[in-house]
């Protein structure tokens, strides 16, 4: 079974432009294959700095924590120590 092609200038002609069409292709996909990649980097980035930023905060917010507690203890001590003295006869 053969096909006829017809003349084969012609098809030279009409896919002139057909491999630079195919590399303007190839080039755009890099592009967005590139883009895309350096996108997805940027984003982990962030997302792993954003995590070593919570980690910071919940380190603060816990030491915050500790002193608090710590000078609420104490504010309550002293309002203890100054009802008793104010409750005692002279």
């Amino acid at each position: 079974m053969t096909h006829d092609v017809g003349d084969h200038t012609a098809l030279v002609d009409s896919g002139r432009h057909a491999p630079r069409r195919g590399r303007l292709a190839w080039v755009l996909l890099t592009i967005v294959m590139v883009g895309g990649g350096t996108a997805g980097w940027w984003l982990w980035e962030r997302g792993e700095l954003a995590g070593d930023e919570a980690a910071d905060v919940r380190d603060r917010l816990t030491a915050a924590n500790q002193r608090a507690a710590t000078a609420e203890s104490r504010i309550l001590e002293l309002t203890a120590g100054a009802l008793r003295a104010a409750d005692a006869p002279p």
